[in-house]
């Protein structure tokens, strides 16, 4: 049993998290990435046989939701060029609720993926960030995976905090336009700041998840990982990425590079 793991020595709000049901909500749009949901999700899944949960899905209108991005024109930018992804696969996830509907949320995760580039082109178009800085001062945890962090920027709940986000994507997300000041951490596999977390880029969501969890409900997270037979990464300093992706100052230990088989060269 999963349970079987929890020693005694919780924290207050760990045992409180443990004694309550928590209210999780995931706020998609079309162009998500999948990863970025269902990889995190997958840790929520399986603690949730063991602690109280609930799970609403949230998007601008209710129904199947395209993991595949319609096109985007974010050919200025050098690192995202303007892309048509219609022959991808696609992937989907069924929203339960709108922005209009949703019930209260404890915690809000969200994703990062090509298709919030075809938001910010539309610029009239704020109803999911509207959406955020409405909720974020009611929930006890926020939480985004890659570019997810842009659209907390661009909400204002990054506003004077530390954060992080997709090192491929470096330039474009921390870009000022998006939100002000905000304190990028060019190396971090994830970065909380109170009750906000940041992660990197897509996989990364993964081990941002493991570590959220365990503030929340403690070592049972170990069990966890251990049953899907996956190993986070545990430092959140842990980043050879911002070294393969050159960011601007990120740590240049080449050990982080060395210590895995990837980052593999892009050339």
């Amino acid at each position: 049993m999963l349970d079987s793991a929890v020693g005694q020595n919780l924290t207050p709000e760990q045992q409180a998290n443990t004694n309550r049901t928590l209210s999780i909500g995931y706020v998609v749009y079309e162009g998500f990435t999948p990863l970025d949901v269902w990889g995190p999700m997958e840790l929520i899944f399986q603690l949730s046989n063991v602690r109280n949960m609930t799970l609403a899905v949230i998007s601008h209108k209710k129904g199947p939701v395209n993991a595949r991005s319609p096109p985007h024109g974010v050919g200025h930018d050098p690192e995202i060029g303007a892309a048509d992804y219609s022959h991808m696969v696609n992937p989907q996830i069924v929203a339960t609720h709108t922005f209009d509907d949703a019930p209260h949320l404890d915690v809000i995760v969200v994703p990062g993926g090509a298709g919030y580039f075809r938001l910010v082109e539309e610029t009239e178009n704020t109803i999911m960030e509207d959406f955020l800085a409405r909720r974020t001062p009611d929930a006890d945890y926020v939480a985004s995976v890659c570019i997810g962090s842009v659209i907390l920027a661009r909400a204002g709940i990054l506003e004077g905090r530390r954060a992080t986000t997709n090192k491929a994507a470096w330039t474009w997300s921390t870009n000022h336009n998006h939100g002000k000041n905000i304190t990028w951490v060019p190396s971090a596999r994830w970065v909380q700041d109170g009750k906000i977390w940041t992660s990197s880029g897509v996989a990364a969501g993964i081990d941002m998840m493991w570590a959220f969890l365990r503030h929340v409900y403690g070592p049972i997270l170990d069990t966890v990982v251990n049953s899907i037979e996956y190993t986070p990464h545990t430092d959140a300093d842990w980043d050879p990425f911002s070294v393969l992706f050159k960011v601007p100052g990120a740590s240049q230990n080449q050990s982080q590079v060395k210590e895995c088989d990837a980052p593999l060269p892009t050339t």
